[in-house]
């Protein structure tokens, strides 16, 4: 892996990417929150794409894509640690009933093409892996 400073820079792209990413994504769709239950929350804002699922998936998807590409057996562990969180914070926004499905599988894939780049950026385009 490249020098922490350089990972520590496309951590803070990935988190500042999704928030612009999403808010971009949510003006452009428009789409209202589900009615479905009496939610525990009161959110604000559109549904579509969840933020915290797109959030999540960004910031976390590097580092479990990090770990797994340092090479080392024990970082596996972490990584799936790590993409558990993320799918359980999906979940969570569908349990308190401020998304519809389809607003954390969108969520989920744009913030996993965040991640992809910015660990790309983060280990380097002239080093494969």
């Amino acid at each position: 892996m490249e020098n922490k400073g350089c990972q520590d820079l496309w951590l803070t792209i990935s988190l500042a990417g999704g928030w612009l990413l999403n808010q971009a994504l949510k003006a452009l769709y428009t789409r209202e929150r589900p009615d479905l239950w009496g939610s525990l929350v009161v959110p604000d804002g559109y549904s579509f794409p969840s933020g915290n699922a797109m959030i999540s998936a960004a910031f976390f998807g590097v580092i479990a894509l990090l770990l797994l590409r340092s090479g080392k057996a024990g970082n596996r562990i972490w990584a799936a640690v790590l993409l558990l969180i993320i799918l359980l914070i999906g979940v969570s926004r569908l349990y308190l009933g401020v998304h519809y499905a389809s607003d954390i599988v969108g969520g989920f894939l744009a913030g996993a093409v965040i991640a992809e780049l910015c660990a790309w950026g983060a280990v380097g385009r002239h080093r494969r892996y």
